[in-house]
């Protein structure tokens, strides 16, 4: 019995060693934000859209479903009303609870692949900053290696929370 319980010993340090060897290789692969502007990334069309949302909820006459409407229009999320809603709500939260909007400043881009972008925003109001994530997709067709569509949003999101917001670690910022 002393023997076999010496052999089961040596095993497990073995065992555990071959476990971390290999680990790595049943782990789903990360993607990595890309740093460098990919060729062709034309970015220009998704600012406007993101910097005209901003200064239609801000108009002082402006009509904020109107904007969020505008900003979603064409997209996956223009037929989600609750989404659509939930920004709408969100926006006129933060007015209230952060004191008026003040400004926008665009503080990193990350590029997955050569079709995917997300923007992020730091929107300044009186008493508080939040941070805004607008995510463009742009399709291509099979046979093409210029992309074929438009940049389209497909997602908007925010956050309050800035040691998330600002100092997450995996936003990789490119250069404007």
């Amino acid at each position: 019995m002393k023997k076999y319980r010496t052999s089961v010993l040596w095993c497990a340090p073995l065992v555990a060693l071959a476990l971390l060897a290999f680990h790595n290789r049943f782990v789903a692969p990360r993607v990595e934000a890309q740093q460098t502007v990919p060729a062709n990334a034309d970015l220009d069309s998704p600012r406007r859209a993101i910097e005209k949302f901003f200064e239609d909820l801000s108009a002082p006459n402006g009509n904020a479903r109107q904007a969020v409407d505008n900003l979603v229009m064409n997209t996956p999320m223009a037929e989600n009303e609750k989404a659509r809603s939930k920004i709408l709500d969100s926006w006129k939260t933060m007015n209230t609870n952060f004191g008026g909007y003040v400004e926008l400043e665009e503080v990193g881009v990350r590029y997955v692949g050569v079709d995917l972008v997300v923007f992020r925003y730091l929107c300044k109001f009186e008493n508080y900053p939040v941070v805004w994530y607008f995510t463009f997709y742009r399709s291509r067709s099979k046979s093409s290696e210029t992309p074929s569509n438009p940049w389209r949003l497909i997602g908007v999101r925010y956050d309050a929370n800035l040691d998330a917001a600002l100092l997450d670690a995996t936003f990789n910022d490119s250069p404007k």
